[in-house]
């Protein structure tokens, strides 16, 4: 009993963890409000490109033309073989909009160029 009690609790803190993240618009408005990335983006990038993770640097987002010349938000990190222009797949909120953030490396692949 005691076990189930502890069970439910854990799946109700994750449930109301994960609730906390809303999904906003892709906008230039809300690219300008990104302040940060995915968990594991720094990480992917750094093994994608065979670069020391100490020199993945976040340097922000940007509304401006992707790989195939479609304007969008582009997160911009630097890197020891130079930036890397990545498309978040979505951009997230846990403020209710006043910020946001995205993840650029689905299942270990970074969405780089």
């Amino acid at each position: 009993m005691r076990t189930l009690k502890y069970l439910t609790i854990f799946f109700i803190t994750i449930a109301t963890a994960q609730a906390a993240n809303i999904k906003v618009e892709t906008t230039e408005a809300n690219c300008k409000k990104v302040d940060g990335f995915g968990t594991n983006d720094k990480m992917d990038i750094a093994t994608t490109y065979k670069v020391p993770l100490s020199s993945v640097k976040f340097l922000g987002a940007k509304w401006q033309p992707g790989q195939y010349g479609v304007p969008g938000c582009i997160f911009i990190f630097d890197t020891a073989n130079g930036p890397k222009r990545c498309t978040p797949l979505q951009l997230l909120s846990d403020d209710g909009g006043k910020t946001t953030f995205g993840a650029v490396s689905p299942f270990g692949n970074p969405v780089c160029y």
